[in-house]
């Protein structure tokens, strides 16, 4: 298993790639966003991507957050990346990219740091934060139970839009009152992808908004039947939680993908799988998708596409 081998899904219009095995790493890449979650890991893939978001400091999520800064510099990309971290884990952060310089042999009494940004839980319907280098999106940031301090993101396109109360001016009225310095247009912020990290299925109850983002990528590490209270204790999701959430809150998810992950290391791609088809709710399986490295004609396809090939 070579964690730095990504599988590709396209869902939602939006390409994704990433690897994510419990203790081993965790990373993925929205090419088409700018942006990477978490780096467990740090393919060469990554590299272009300028908006890194961490969803907590344990090693197989972060590692390699210095690798991509160092490795972007050393293949010539001079834009400085931003690197978004729970506010809580900020001034480690710092001292753990000084020690990492000097553990290199760095002579300098103060290493250059990379664009750190730190980011506090934001309530549901608040106003996201725009990104660093692209007007069109934005994020927020919120809280996630997992045993350290750690954040979900969601991101969100964001444009203006037409006030309702100025539907049906022609152009040059709309235009006259631009010029007038009258607001006539306000954000529109659509949810397009969330990503949480690790967590306990308390986050996943608790979060309503997560459920309609377009793209939702949530953990489930532990599928066994009898280990649910291992999986809450050890900070983690159960398959069985995520199934019970789709079978009593099912109208209220408007997911157009739902992405598992992180599946524990003792766990077989094809074990999961099939523990997917036999838990998850049947109207879920044309909406659900794997991050484990099933055979590779079988990657990037939904329960349902499975089921239909007799798997």
């Amino acid at each position: 298993m070579n964690a730095l081998t990504g599988i590709d899904l396209e869902l939602a219009k939006t390409k994704l790639s990433g690897f994510s095995v419990s203790g081993l790493a965790t990373w993925m890449i929205a090419p088409d966003l700018d942006l990477c979650f978490d780096m467990g890991e740090c393919p060469l893939s990554a590299l272009p991507m300028n908006h890194v978001f961490l969803t907590h400091a344990h090693g197989d999520h972060s590692r390699c957050l210095l690798r991509h800064d160092a490795l972007r510099r050393m293949i010539g990309i001079n834009k400085e990346g931003v690197y978004y971290l729970p506010e809580e884990i900020y001034e480690t952060a710092i001292d753990w990219i000084k020690a990492g310089a000097w553990f290199e042999g760095s002579r300098a009494k103060n290493p250059k740091v990379p664009k750190l940004i730190p980011l506090v839980s934001q309530p549901a319907g608040s106003e996201p934060i725009r990104l660093h280098y692209r007007d069109n999106l934005s994020v927020r940031p919120f809280k996630v139970d997992h045993g350290v301090p750690s954040l979900g993101y969601t991101i969100y396109d964001s444009r203006l839009k037409l006030k309702q109360k100025y539907h049906g001016l022609k152009g040059a009225k709309l235009a006259q009152l631009k010029r007038e310095g009258v607001r006539i247009e306000a954000p529109l912020h659509t949810p397009r992808l969330t990503f949480i990290g690790d967590c306990t299925a308390d986050t996943l109850w608790r979060e309503n908004e997560i459920w309609e983002s377009k793209i939702l990528v949530i953990e489930s590490t532990f599928i066994a039947t009898g280990e649910e209270a291992l999986a809450r204790k050890r900070g983690h999701t159960h398959l069985n939680e995520v199934a019970q959430i789709m079978r009593e809150q099912a109208d209220m998810i408007e997911c157009e993908a739902i992405v598992l992950k992180h599946f524990s290391m003792k766990v077989k791609p094809l074990e999961a799988l099939e523990a997917a088809l036999k838990v998850i709710p049947a109207r879920f399986h044309d909406r659900v998708y794997l991050l484990t490295h099933l055979p590779k004609s079988m990657q990037g396809q939904s329960l349902a596409e499975l089921a239909w090939q007799g798997i």
